[in-house]
């Protein structure tokens, strides 16, 4: 019976604390509302469909449909919605990582955006809040693998950056084939993203 009050008493005192933190702006991005969380990423063209040159493209138009991470056990669902419109992207990011609408797909040159929630409370109903939990633990040359189409694409991490979003832009136009991860800095600044850099390597 008195286990049974502490764990009721500790119940009460944890959900308080969390909404007080909550009412100030303290407490973690993966108990808060989350918008805007990393949209505030500078994008060199932030037009709503950004074009791409058939010669920017190795073949057929093709969206990855999941990603997956062997070194942290990730199998991830990934959205395409066609809009950047704020609300849209909040949604979908309620389902798994989302690809950036006008960023590169997997048959482009161009740079691919995805980005994915992270966080790290021990009880999560939704899991696409954990979709991209520890990417800031790669290093340079670990894999990364988009599906799509029926096919299988690896990239290989280039680097991994904390950075801040008011400082940083992500050149879709760039002229190679990259794939960029981003998430929100969960215990950090507001402002902060993960940033994880991979470079094409293969497909099959």
């Amino acid at each position: 019976m008195a286990l049974a009050k502490f764990l009721k008493r500790t119940s009460i005192i944890f959900v308080v604390i969390v909404v007080i933190l909550t009412m100030l702006g303290l407490a973690p991005a993966g108990v808060r509302e989350i918008n805007n969380v990393f949209f505030s990423l500078f994008i060199k063209d932030d037009s709503s469909s950004v074009s791409v040159e058939e010669t920017n493209r190795t073949g057929d138009y093709s969206e990855p449909t999941k990603i997956i991470i062997p070194k942290l056990g990730a199998s991830v669902v990934v959205l395409n919605p066609a809009s950047t419109d704020i609300k849209i992207l909040d949604d979908a990011l309620l389902k798994g990582a989302v690809r950036y609408p006008g960023s590169g797909d997997l048959e482009s040159k161009n740079t691919m955006l995805i980005f994915g929630h992270s966080s790290y409370l021990p009880v999560v109903h939704n899991k696409a809040f954990q979709s991209f939990n520890n990417i800031q633990k790669l290093v340079k040359g670990d894999i990364i693998t988009l599906e799509g189409n029926g096919r299988t694409y690896n990239y290989i991490v280039e680097k991994v950056e904390l950075v801040n979003a008011d400082d940083e832009f992500i050149d879709f136009a760039e002229n190679k084939r990259k794939l960029v991860l981003a998430t929100c800095n969960s215990f950090g600044k507001k402002q902060e993203r993960y940033v994880v850099t991979a470079v094409f390597d293969s497909v099959r």
